[in-house]
């Protein structure tokens, strides 16, 4: 009995190291564990939101992965108006502001390559024009166009600037949980 437990635990390991001598050579390829690819949505109502908001001539050159690659394990990826999005690492508390235009491939780049404009986003609403984020202490009005943002000492004076600027989005602010939500496969 004691020498079929020994055969089967050599046999069990034998075949753990030539997966891994099969991977490591690329004869066999594995799906990345917990990659948050929801190609699900690419045609639900918030991508196709987010892509009016995008010149045609632009969009035409956008990799349909900025609307549908969410993350890798614990850092969340959550796409705005194109080249922008919004990150999180650990939990959805906050998040922080990202252009993306140097990225090439969502999934192997973003997290290393693209610029981190601004961080602590508790809070947020948009449109095609502008992001206004709520802070731990400030409140951000950043432009799309321009990659440039102001900071306001209250959430009024920021709302008065929107409106000033012809802000055409809602005033509701939305959490990085109930902007997920937008982006659950089969709405």
């Amino acid at each position: 009995m004691k020498k079929a437990i020994i055969a089967v635990v050599i046999i069990l390991v034998c075949c753990v190291l030539l997966s891994c001598a099969l991977v490591a050579l690329g004869i066999v390829s594995l799906p990345l564990a917990w990659s948050d690819d929801r190609s699900c949505v690419s045609n639900s109502s918030q991508v196709r939101l987010l892509k009016s908001y995008v010149p045609k001539e632009t969009l035409d050159s956008v990799d349909p992965q900025f609307y549908t690659y969410f993350g890798f394990r614990d850092w969340w990826r959550y796409p705005l108006v194109y080249p922008y999005s919004i990150h999180a690492i650990d939990s959805l508390d906050d998040g922080y502001l990202v252009d993306e235009s140097p990225i090439t491939d969502y999934e192997a780049d973003s997290i290393n390559n693209a610029t981190q404009l601004f961080d602590r986003i508790q809070a947020f609403t948009f449109d095609k024009n502008y992001l206004l984020a709520i802070r731990d202490n400030d409140f951000i009005l950043f432009e799309f166009e321009t990659g440039t943002w102001s900071s306001f000492e209250t959430k009024q004076e920021l709302i008065d600037e929107a409106k000033r600027l012809q802000f055409e989005g809602d005033f509701k602010f939305m959490t990085l949980q109930e902007y997920d939500a937008l982006f659950v496969c089969g709405q």
